[in-house]
């Protein structure tokens, strides 16, 4: 194990911290908004700490194909609130892709301002130029291994959360548990486990789902309600739960 390394897996990614003020994250599949949210949780504290802080993002396990759209909304939003904080301790990011990844994801990332970006198709080049005294093949044999292990050990939360932000929160237990190839039962006990329940996350998926409606649509509040598969009056007190604010309030809040 290479000295300092400390990992954090979450459903589609590994976070790691390495020596020498290098952070990254090895992605794979198709990130939802749960895990952006729950990965920048561990960006941000990286970006607190004193001192430079590089950041290494190996994007070449992604699954092929446009990406979720509110995941990468979301994960603009989360940077930009981070990138003064990064900026200020002066350092760089290196994306790791596909050669067919260049185009779409290289442009995206230029609207990061002064932060000095570089896209590479090697990872230990990129991992070398962010930080030449690092022992670069070592360490990448490790986050190779470690993402690997994370990735088929992927927990049933995160498979479950990203079925239910494809169906906008609209599916029923039963069909979530076949989709998952368990029983119900099994699959409410994982999730107890998790500190969690179904219905808690058919809730959450709904009002990220009505997030995105109300931010990038221009539909009336009961066309929403009916995607998400709620009434009128329930969809109004769940995203009330939710978010404190009324869909109406909540919508004005995010005007500049």
């Amino acid at each position: 194990m290479s000295a300092g390394l400390r990992c954090r897996a979450g459903p589609s990614f590994l976070y790691f911290d390495a020596p020498a003020g290098l952070s990254g994250v090895v992605f794979w599949g198709r990130p939802t908004v749960a895990d952006v949210e729950r990965l920048f949780e561990h960006l941000h504290r990286s970006y607190a700490r004193p001192g430079r802080t590089d950041l290494l993002l190996d994007l070449r396990r992604l699954t092929p194909g446009p990406p979720d759209f509110a995941a990468g909304s979301r994960g603009a939003e989360l940077f930009e609130a981070g990138a003064d904080q990064f900026q200020r301790g002066g350092g760089s990011v290196a994306l790791v892709l596909k050669k067919e990844q260049h185009q779409v994801t290289v442009a995206g990332m230029m609207t990061l301002g002064p932060i000095a970006i570089r896209a590479f198709e090697s990872a230990e080049e990129a991992l070398l130029w962010l930080s030449p005294k690092t022992a670069a093949r070592e360490l990448l044999a490790e986050l190779s291994e470690r993402a690997r292990e994370a990735a088929r050990a992927a927990p049933v939360l995160g498979v479950l959360r990203a079925s239910l932000d494809g169906a906008k929160g609209r599916l029923a237990l039963g069909a979530a548990a076949r989709a998952l190839g368990q029983s119900a039962r099994s699959l409410q006990r994982k999730l107890r486990d998790e500190g969690t329940s179904f219905q808690a996350e058919s809730a959450a998926a709904k009002v990220r789902a009505a997030k995105e409606l109300l931010l990038h649509s221009d539909h009336k509040l009961a066309a929403i309600a009916l995607e998400i598969g709620c009434s009128p009056q329930s969809f109004s007190a769940l995203f009330r739960r939710a978010t404190g604010k009324s869909p109406s309030r909540w919508k004005a809040a995010q005007r500049p």
